[in-house]
């Protein structure tokens, strides 16, 4: 399970017509479901390339994961593998909440979220026959693995549907670092015997103090104990690095950074050195 923490200033740390309408199901624990899953079409391209959306819809008070969950969290599992005629299939991540809970920290969606998906044909004549299914995590007082399923035939063109709510996730998902007035990068992770520790700096060409830094360190790894000092338009962030093998510790250019402030959300992959 990838373990990612967050840490800020103040944190240590069915078969439906051409438009497309999704019919979906899923099981539960409880047998009434606590989470709905939703396809909704949005609009081709010229190219037929579809920015299409999922929409998920949980129960009062419910909550569920972003791609990388927190501390005790379960990342999230989606499946097109059934679909016909797609080609690719690139899910994109609004900017997420975070939780604090029984003393973790965890990070989500509170009550649903639109998750926008680029859909690119493999013929873009011929419609596109969408079969999702997802295994998502979903928590109140307790938390519990939902499975959730999705369909949808989408014509070439056809009727533009959920294209506001795609467009308003799509706004909220962090843009890359560059666009997002980030000057330079550096970050290296120092070996220890018992993992590692991450030592990354930042700097924009604005003010980032009270900005919270998220971390991925790939697959094989995972962050705790994450510090983040914000002083003018520079963040300073130190972090405990944790793996089974000294060989799974990640090298500085496979580690993600989210970070996320006021006016700000942006998306660094590794470090991009100093200009």
């Amino acid at each position: 399970m990838l373990r990612s923490l967050l840490a800020g200033p103040a944190l240590v740390m069915g078969v439906l017509a051409t438009a497309g309408i999704a019919c979906a199901g899923n099981t539960s624990l409880f047998g009434e479901p606590t989470v709905q899953a939703r396809l909704l079409p949005g609009n081709a391209d010229a190219r037929g390339t579809r920015l299409a959306g999922v929409r998920l819809s949980l129960k009062t008070g419910w909550k569920t994961y972003w791609r990388a969950p927190g501390e005790g969290g379960v990342p999230p599992v989606f499946d097109w593998s059934g679909s016909v005629n797609v080609a690719n299939v690139v899910m994109h991540w609004p900017a997420p909440q975070i939780f604090e809970s029984y003393g973790l920290s965890t990070i989500g969606y509170a009550e649903g979220v639109v998750l926008p998906v680029t859909l690119v044909p493999e013929d873009p004549s011929a419609p596109m026959v969408l079969r999702m299914t997802a295994e998502i995590g979903v928590c109140k007082q307790i938390c519990i693995l939902e499975t959730v399923q999705a369909a949808a035939v989408l014509g070439p063109g056809g009727v533009a549907i959920g294209e506001d709510a795609i467009a308003v996730a799509m706004a909220s998902v962090p843009r890359p670092a560059g666009g997002e007035g980030l000057l330079w990068s550096t970050c290296r992770v120092e070996v220890r015997q018992h993992g590692g520790v991450l030592h990354a700096e930042l700097a924009f060409d604005r003010p980032v103090e009270g900005s919270v830094v998220l971390i991925e360190p790939g697959v094989s790894a995972w962050v705790s104990d994450i510090r983040v000092v914000g002083t003018g338009p520079r963040l300073s962030v130190t972090a405990e690095l944790g793996a089974l093998q000294a060989d799974d510790l990640p090298a500085p250019e496979e580690i993600r950074f989210t970070i996320l402030g006021p006016g700000l959300a942006a998306d660094q992959q590794g470090c991009a050195g100093q200009t």
